[in-house]
């Protein structure tokens, strides 16, 4: 599994988040904590799959272990189709320095692969009325 973060300069931009799985196991906890190491709000979340569906994929992201959205690829979906939602709870979650993000697998035939199955974006922005701009790129590989 890779987590990578994109983050904007100086505050205020765009922050992406990625989680490469390579189990798609149903179960909690399924991927590297990710630790935020800048303040912002939630905007979106999008997931595709390298394989067809053929029941529903469905993961949850947890901030500090309390889900604050769920995605779900349809059964029967055709592989690398992107889906997306903007829908979280609280409607727009804040993040806090230190706050840890997750991943949970509630629904899935559990397929393997390891070169990835899935691939989990979530997108927020930093500080208040943040921007798109993405000017620098971390990555973490764990297997």
């Amino acid at each position: 599994m890779q987590v990578r973060i994109k983050a904007g300069g100086g505050g205020g931009g765009g922050i992406i988040a990625t989680w490469d799985l390579n189990d798609t196991t149903v179960g909690t906890n399924r991927c590297p904590l990710l630790i935020i190491d800048e303040s912002g709000t939630a905007a979106g979340l999008k997931m595709a799959s390298k394989y067809a569906t053929s029941v529903n994929l469905t993961i949850q992201i947890r901030q500090n272990f309390t889900v604050i959205a769920t995605l779900t690829i349809p059964a029967g979906s055709a592989a690398n189709t992107v889906f997306s939602t903007t829908t979280f709870t609280p409607s727009s979650p804040v993040f806090n320095i230190n706050d840890l993000l997750t991943i949970d697998v509630t629904s899935s035939d559990g397929t393997a692969s390891g070169t990835g199955v899935c691939t989990v974006e979530l997108l927020y922005y930093a500080g208040p009325g943040g921007t798109t701009t993405t000017t620098s790129t971390t990555t973490t590989t764990t297997t």
